[in-house]
């Protein structure tokens, strides 16, 4: 038999085959159809192994899933898009790199900052790097300066958190450790001073790497 089905290659008889071949033709049929039932099996079972695919949030919260699952999110804005992970209760979110549309990072008079930010089973990863524009003498005190936000609700901090970060190219009296960020629940991101009379030059650097749990099931 040459005929064969055009997805899995189910063989069938034509007119050219022979009424005295049938047990043969029988033969081939079952075990072609077998094989195409065990390719399908192979991907749809255990139930988990399959994706749930959505075109919103809002439409995969609303499906069924069992523990382990993967599911998709495809055409929602980017900060929804991306892959999740069934808990056996709820959808929650796999790994999947964020943009524009969950943080604001703009150059302010003091400081221009750069960033990259990923989500990855609950837990928010924010890599910050502020470069100093104008020297800042080591006898002012910088308190808390505003230098971005968080735009999504469900992304931003539970609490206030104040986190340390490393400085580079400080004044002469200033540590390593002399500034720090701070995340409020409001979604502003300050930098702050963890002591008085700190300094820092133009050009010098503050990084973090932070770490945090948002309000996201």
């Amino acid at each position: 038999m040459s005929a064969q089905t055009p997805i899995y290659g189910i063989q069938y008889p034509t007119e050219s085959d022979l009424v005295r071949d049938v047990h043969q033709h029988m033969k081939t049929v079952a075990t072609t159809v077998e094989s195409a039932l065990h390719e399908v099996d192979q991907r749809a079972t255990p139930a988990g192994s399959t994706p749930v695919i959505a075109q919103t949030l809002d439409q995969l919260l609303k499906l069924s899933g069992v523990v382990g699952q993967t599911g998709y999110v495809t055409n929602d804005t980017s900060g929804n898009n991306g892959p999740y992970i069934h808990n056996g209760t709820v959808w929650t979110r796999g790994s999947v790199t964020l943009g524009t549309d969950v943080f604001e990072f703009s150059e302010v008079t003091n400081w221009r900052p750069e960033y990259r930010a990923w989500l990855s089973a609950g837990t928010m990863h924010l890599s910050l790097r502020l470069n100093r524009k104008v020297d800042m003498g080591a006898t002012a005190m910088l308190g808390t300066e505003q230098v971005g936000r968080i735009l999504v609700d469900k992304f931003k901090p539970p609490y206030y958190m104040h986190l340390p970060a490393f400085t580079s190219q400080s004044t002469t009296n200033s540590p390593a450790a002399a500034f720090g960020i701070q995340m409020q629940p409001s979604g502003a991101v300050m930098i702050e001073a963890l002591q008085n009379n700190v300094g820092i030059k133009a050009g010098g650097v503050v990084q973090a790497m932070l770490t945090w749990p948002c309000a996201f099931n």
